[in-house]
């Protein structure tokens, strides 16, 4: 395994004139990638109208078409596709794949990721979205091309807009490894999988940030300090960590049982205590319940009196939250 066989794929890419800002956000992030990436080979997948001639002059590769027939959250596995097929027939091993709407702040990225791959001796660098409930994260991953163009594979992919990416993906994995839909799936993933959480990649995101900030927020320039701030998951505090890069168990909205570092390699966390279980437990199964209300509004919406009985429910539920501070940074 060398160095000069990795490569770096931009994605989860869609332009158009509802998301001029996107094409702002990936000016950014591909200017970024080059200047801490100066001699790794950079491909960009994406769709719609079509990047700036900044972000096109410091990609290798542009891999573009005019119309986008996937759906967003279902993991644009086409787009993706496409790039590790280019990456794979152009003698690359090893690929560090982002969404362009990210930043990811780590220098010579391909590097570190194959180093852990390399003391590990695993297949694929995981992170977040990684759940404990088979969601395998699609938005930032690395590792063999060989492995990620078959899991990427929209041949054998639930296209749906009510399926997310995470959740095929997962799937995916374990068909490819053929584990038989293994319960066990966080043993699934230590099998080929190393994991490293969002600071080790210094993964800002300006999905949710770059809007509000642009006007008083340089996110070029973005010093080790400031980054933290717009960590991916941290202005929706689905993420947090504090200073020392330890995930902040007890404030995180837990919305979905994330996997975490100290998790997957079975480290203790200093926030977790019987407060952060319950808060936990209590959190993620409130997000169930609102997931099934969704779903039962829309078969029943009709109904105005089935949606008024939960919609009731679900306020009593949500005022319980707030005044228990279970939510509370």
């Amino acid at each position: 395994m060398t160095f000069k066989k990795s490569c770096i794929l931009i994605s989860q890419v869609w332009i158009n004139e509802d998301r001029l800002l996107f094409r702002e956000m990936l000016e950014i992030a591909a200017l970024k990638c080059r200047a801490l990436n100066l001699n790794t080979h950079i491909i960009l997948s994406g769709s719609g109208l079509y990047p700036t001639e900044k972000t096109l002059s410091v990609c290798n590769k542009v891999i573009w078409q005019e119309d986008n027939n996937e759906f967003p959250g279902n993991g644009f596995p086409e787009m993706i596709h496409k790039g590790l097929v280019y990456a794979w027939e152009n003698g690359y091993e090893y690929i560090f794949k982002f969404r362009g709407d990210s930043i990811i702040f780590k220098n010579e990225i391909c590097k570190y990721c194959l180093d852990i791959l390399i003391k590990e001796d695993k297949r694929l660098l995981i992170t977040q979205e990684t759940t404990a409930n088979f969601w395998l994260g699609d938005m930032v991953i690395f590792g063999e091309i060989k492995i990620l163009k078959e899991l990427f594979n929209p041949n054998f992919w639930i296209k749906s807009p009510f399926k997310s990416g995470n959740d095929i993906l997962g799937k995916r994995y374990l068909e490819y490894f053929k584990f038989d839909n293994s319960k066990d799936w966080l043993n699934s993933l230590r099998a080929y999988c190393s994991f490293r959480d969002i600071p080790k990649f210094k993964w800002v995101d300006l999905r949710y940030n770059y809007e509000y900030y642009k006007n008083s927020v340089n996110f070029y320039k973005l010093t080790e300090e400031t980054q933290k701030k717009y960590f991916w998951g941290n202005k929706q505090k689905i993420h947090l960590f504090d200073e020392d890069e330890v995930p902040q168990t007890n404030k995180i909205k837990w919305i979905f049982d994330w996997i975490y570092e100290f998790r997957f390699y079975n480290f203790k966390n200093k926030y977790m205590n019987s407060y952060s279980y319950i808060r936990k437990y209590f959190l993620i199964n409130y997000f169930i319940f609102l997931t099934i209300i969704r779903k039962i509004y829309n078969l029943f919406y009709k109904n105005l009196e089935v949606f008024e009985f939960f919609k009731k429910v679900s306020s009593k539920i949500k005022k319980f939250i707030n005044k228990t501070n279970l939510l509370k940074k």
